[in-house]
């Protein structure tokens, strides 16, 4: 079993979508395709969007919300959700589990699976990463699960560091690895120490004991953080464009990437080394990872977007990008070479596999196993496996909070091509056909041609966590509603999108227009405020800033927008004073703050008016009063970039984003301030008075500060091209009624 640390589903070149992604061609994992060549992909392979809850079900066969190890563990009796929120979380066992016989709190005891293949005379070795039990319990170690040898593995949930000239470790750290002195002293990275010692130890087995069966876990901590550079690989990485991205790899993905090639070199020498034992032919080889992808800081691009495209979200997350992983079997003589299946697989479906390709039918568990067996899926291709795959985490990870992108506490079901998430903060419930909409973006739950649907999965997701008697929040001292009991009640969290009110602005339509600036929350010791301003950016129409207001003067058309109401109440478009629609797309831009030097190294997205379409927008819950952040519809935050250099970047920076942006930087926060508005309906009366003006077109053409508009109410930018008549003129917020010559 050779298990990956973190890994997404696309971090990798081996494709596990249906068309080959830029992130396929970012990695390089050869050895991933020979097994692939060999065997078969599960494209729909899935796991907990966190480690410990993924290998606890895989040691154990149990769902997640049965074993109610749903957090990740490390020292005993310590809880490690984050904070926050208004429901209380439920207890949990954040002991993890337990060998049967065991008996402490918050713990589960089991019947591992290393147990029942070393009873039935297997040759149990653990290798990597274990973070089944916390620290002090007998689960934390693996020899107490019935492996023979225990390499590295610990309560650790990953390493102190991956160098050998650190000792895989730093001062004060609980990630320290042990056991490997040797490869220490030889300088050699962490992930090459793992696979020469599983070697080592199989090989003097095989040579005392060639005709014993063995089971390798070979549990990589490969490609979690710290992200240290393996720098036989690095420079692979270094300086390339890459494309999904759109610009050059920056450090830290340049180590993931080493890190992953790193993984399938093991992955390659273990392969190799059972050729070379001549036992190749007669091992299986099952490829898994325990969740999602990072997809937060300290990653490079948009945030739950770029880092498992096209999937959503990433580790920690109810959407794919956190759960949906990449699975390999290579059966001699049962796979067939090069090929797909489409079934589900559950974590927990390892467990019965495993025992039933050993050829161990004769066991006797103390914990009810939930997995299903796929060793009929390998032999006959053809079945249309019915599996419905249940998520339960009624808990908070610490390094993401945000709602929007499927982060927080969840349960969640996949039946078919339908994926239901329930968030027990708020009791909202979000649908998603994966089969047409794998990145999640078209929310069907309140769409009545699907209220069939979620009303089905709410119901089967409540049967199935009552069935596995699954802990729940509390709300005041009551239980949160199952499921299929919801009564949704928005709650807006620092971060989230918020509903759109006339407080935030005022929309705009066809008769009605709002112009509003858009300053940010820089103050004085930055040379702030500065206001959204039109600009030019290497011949790029930008949208940049200036710490000059010009609202009020001749150049206010520079300064002042409108927007008008999106697909939801929480979205809207961005136009310029004329009319000109805003956008967020690529154009030519450096990828930091050079002094002002706008010499190019790439094209990236930034904010561009004048554009080929409307861009959609949301208004994000900021932690300053009257303040406000806006991100693109992917959940791109904006950000004036280079405005914390103080008036030294007036006009030569653009409006983008940066990795791990929020909120808490002012320069991401606006307050939207209303400075003109055009009401036909508050000027009735002058369309029943005489013109009190007359004017000529050169006349009105060079009169500063006019906006021009018909009885309807229709804005004319082009003054000279209309009839003579009567017409209604806007200036310094004033209508008046004119007769034009």
């Amino acid at each position: 079993m050779f298990l990956v640390d973190d890994m997404g589903w696309q971090e990798t070149s081996v494709p596990f979508h249906s068309e080959v992604t830029p992130l396929n061609n970012r990695y390089q994992t050869p050895n991933m395709q020979k097994l692939a060549e060999k065997g078969v992909k599960f494209m729909q392979a899935y796991s907990c969007a966190i480690s410990s809850p993924s290998r606890c079900s895989l040691m154990s066969g149990m769902n997640a919300a049965r074993h109610r190890v749903t957090n990740w563990t490390l020292n005993y009796n310590s809880n490690n959700d984050a904070g926050g929120g208004s429901i209380t979380l439920p207890d949990w066992n954040y002991n993890g589990i337990q060998p049967a016989g065991t008996s402490i709190n918050n713990a589960t005891s089991i019947t591992s699976l290393p147990q029942i293949l070393h009873d039935n005379g297997y040759y149990t070795i653990h290798c990597g990463k274990a973070h089944f039990g916390a620290k002090n319990t007998d689960g934390e170690d693996p020899l107490n699960f019935g492996f023979d040898v225990n390499i590295a593995g610990g309560a650790n949930g990953g390493p102190a560091s991956y160098l050998g000239s650190d000792n895989y470790c730093t001062a004060g750290s609980d990630f320290c690895i042990n056991g490997l002195d040797e490869y220490a002293e030889q300088g050699m990275f962490l992930t090459e120490a793992l696979t020469q010692e599983a070697c080592r130890v199989l090989g003097e087995h095989l040579d005392n004991q060639s005709n014993q069966p063995f089971y390798l876990y070979m549990a990589h901590y490969a490609i979690h953080a710290p992200y240290n550079a393996d720098t036989r690989f690095t420079s692979r990485y270094t300086g390339v464009f890459d494309e999904q991205l759109g610009q050059t790899l920056n450090s830290t993905e340049v180590n993931i990437a080493a890190l992953v090639e790193g993984m399938d070199k093991s992955l390659g020498d273990i392969m190799t080394f059972l050729d070379d034992r001549a036992i190749a032919e007669n091992t299986i080889i099952l490829f898994m990872s325990d969740n999602g992808g990072q997809a937060v800081t300290p990653r490079q691009g948009r945030h739950n977007r770029d880092q498992n495209y096209p999937a959503r979200g990433g580790k920690g997350s109810s959407y794919m990008g956190g759960v949906h992983e990449p699975m390999m079997v290579y059966w001699p003589g049962v796979t067939v070479a090069g090929t797909e299946n489409h079934n589900p697989v559950m974590i927990e479906d390892f467990f019965p596999t495993i025992l039933e390709m050993a050829g161990v039918t004769d066991y006797e568990t103390v914990q009810t196993v939930d997995g299903h067996s796929f060793v009929d899926v390998i032999k006959n291709p053809g079945i249309q496996r019915d599996r419905t795959t249940i998520w339960h985490f009624p808990n908070r990870w610490g390094e993401s909070q945000d709602k929007n992108e499927g982060y927080g506490a969840y349960s969640a079901i996949l039946k078919g091509d339908y994926h239901l998430i329930y968030f027990w903060e708020n009791q909202e419930r979000r649908l998603y056909n994966i089969r047409e909409d794998v990145g999640e973006q078209n929310n069907l739950a309140n769409q009545s041609a699907y209220a069939q649907t979620l009303t089905e999965l709410s119901e089967e997701l409540t049967d199935s966590l009552i069935a596995f008697d699954a802990q729940r929040p509390t709300q005041n001292g009551e239980y949160v509603a199952w499921p299929k009991d919801a009564v949704y009640v928005e709650t807006v969290e620092i971060g989230d999108p918020v509903t759109i009110t006339d407080a935030i602005f005022k929309f705009s339509d066809e008769t009605n227009k709002y112009y509003y600036s858009i300053q940010d929350n820089r103050g004085s010791d930055m040379a702030g405020p500065f206001y959204w301003t039109l600009g030019n950016h290497n011949d790029y129409k930008a949208i940049q800033v200036s710490n000059e207001n010009k609202t009020a003067g001749n150049e206010k058309e520079t300064q002042l927008f409108y927007f008008t109401r999106g697909t939801s109440n929480k979205s809207f478009h961005i136009y310029t004073y004329t009319g000109r629609s805003v956008d967020f797309v690529n154009g030519a831009t450096r990828d930091s703050w050079n002094g002002g030097n706008l010499t190019p190294d790439g094209t990236y997205r930034y904010l561009q008016y004048d554009t080929e379409s409307s861009g959609e927008f949301q208004v994000i819950k900021a932690d300053a009063t009257d303040y406000f952040g806006i991100a693109y519809n992917d959940g791109t935050l904006m950000n004036n970039r280079g405005t914390a250099n103080g008036s030294a970047a007036n006009m030569k920076w653009v409006i983008n984003t940066y990795s791990g942006n929020s909120v808490s930087d002012s320069g991401s926060r606006y307050k939207f301030t209303l400075v003109e508005s055009y009401e036909p309906t508050a000027i009735e009366n002058i369309l029943n008075e005489k013109p009190l003006y007359s004017y000529t077109k050169e006349e009105l053409a060079h009169t500063e500060g006019i906006r021009v508009y018909g009885l309807d109410g229709r804005y004319i930018a082009d003054i000279m091209v209309i009839e003579p008549g009567v017409y209604l003129i806007m200036k310094d917020g004033k209508v008046s009624k004119i007769f034009l010559k």
